[in-house]
């Protein structure tokens, strides 16, 4: 299998768009899909951050490991889990600085109150 047919298969296994590839990785576009439809042969810089993105060696990348559909299927799901995980730690990060915004403001309430 090419690099390009590589890119292809596991960004759509990774349930990924061309955009949230590139900027994923820090690959233009444009640049993404002439490595997936095999015009351009990219630097090893690219071929790196795309392999860190997909959570995969160069060599697995560059099809020089022996990968099953299923691998890649596997390594799709981590991908997805991992980034629905920061989501949700972002997410607790938010409310948790907000409940502590709302506890301050209950306390300078009942701190007035009691001095009034």
């Amino acid at each position: 299998m090419s690099l390009g047919e590589q890119v292809k298969l596991r960004r759509l296994v990774s349930n990924m768009t061309y955009r949230g590839l590139a900027k994923a990785a820090g690959v233009n576009m444009s640049d993404l899909f002439q490595i997936e439809h095999d015009r351009v042969n990219p630097g090893v810089k690219t071929i790196v951050r795309l392999a860190d993105t997909f959570r995969c060696s160069v060599d697995a990348l560059l099809d020089r490991a022996p990968v099953s559909i299923e691998q890649v299927e596997l390594a799709g799901i981590i991908s997805r889990f991992m980034t629905a995980l920061q989501d949700y730690r972002t997410a607790a990060d938010e409310l948790v600085g907000a409940a502590d915004s709302v506890a301050l403001a209950v306390l300078r309430s009942a701190e007035r109150e009691s001095h009034g």
